[in-house]
């Protein structure tokens, strides 16, 4: 549910309560909002998928927590709108989860982000055999 992939051990199954990824598509209107409070002078996390690491405090917005948006950047070009967002930002992070293996997207921008981290997920064939469908 809620993602291209259907692994069985994903704990994000059923957070939406539909058979469809989940893709927001106002990046404009949040991008604005996060540009609002990230310029604040006190800022508080407004919201669950962001939270502050403690030690460094970076701020890090997790995406990709509902679907695996690399696996979909040719539909909605996630990451061509929002690498270069973060980028503006000292002490913020983004980290996007995937599963896959189309990094073109991210070779594509022609640097190495200083605020984007890419989480992969990557199995033994056992676990893919026994897990993944």
């Amino acid at each position: 549910m809620n993602c291209v992939y259907n692994c069985r051990y994903c704990f994000l199954k059923g957070t939406f309560e539909n058979n469809f990824p989940v893709i927001f598509v106002n990046d404009e209107e949040m991008q604005g909002e996060m540009n609002n409070f990230l310029s604040s002078e006190n800022y508080l996390p407004p919201s669950p998928l962001l939270e502050t690491k403690r030690g460094n405090e970076k701020l890090v917005l997790y995406a990709s927590n509902y679907s695996d948006l690399l696996a979909m950047e040719g539909m909605t070009g996630f990451h061509r709108s929002w690498i270069p967002f973060f980028e503006q930002f000292e002490g913020v992070m983004m980290e996007s989860r995937t599963k896959c293996g189309n990094i073109q997207p991210l070779l594509d921008f022609g640097f190495v982000p200083k605020h984007t981290e890419i989480a992969f997920s990557l199995n033994p064939q056992e676990i893919i055999n026994h897990y993944e469908k």
